[in-house]
């Protein structure tokens, strides 16, 4: 048996989740485990489901799955200017990929159909920009303390997975 360090290259290096910048085998990788988590999610709904029983799903999602809208990317070339601070060693934010997958209203059609549990009656799609409940309060903040309220927003669901 050999002793050899086996050292690979991260497939997704330098973002921490599917990016526009990620090579097609990442955007496939990500594909293909949300088709089997929501295969299985949708297994087990099925079965909670009483006869007749219907599910409201809502979930976010991308207008095109080549080009992911996803505030992780910021996240991730924030990351990137404290790996050139020697904040963060380069190799643990290559080798750091968040499970994050925004599908199209397409793949969740078809995962759906595939997977045979359950007949689409309904289906839509609707977008919202990250700050509407900010722009809905009218509360008069400027860009800056909007940029406030959503960075605080970020950070109470991405500190605990950093």
């Amino acid at each position: 048996m050999n002793n050899q360090t086996v050292v690979h290259e991260a497939l997704n290096k330098g973002n921490i989740c599917i990016a526009k910048t990620s090579p097609p085998a990442v955007f496939d990788a990500y594909l293909k485990r949300f088709e089997k988590d929501f295969t299985m999610f949708l297994k087990c709904r099925a079965e909670e489901l009483v006869p007749g029983g219907r599910m409201v799903l809502t979930t976010m999602g991308s207008v095109k799955s080549d080009d992911p809208l996803s505030i992780w990317e910021v996240v991730g070339l924030k990351l990137n200017d404290m790996v050139l601070e020697s904040l963060i060693e380069s190799e643990k934010l290559d080798n750091f990929n968040l499970p994050y997958y925004a599908p199209t209203s397409e793949e969740v059609k078809k995962v759906i159909e595939v997977e045979g549990s359950f007949t689409i009656h309904k289906f839509e799609v609707f977008k919202m920009d990250w700050d509407s409940y900010i722009k809905k309060a009218n509360i008069g903040l400027d860009r800056q303390g909007r940029a406030a309220m959503i960075a605080t927003d970020i950070r109470a669901v991405g500190e605990p997975i950093l």
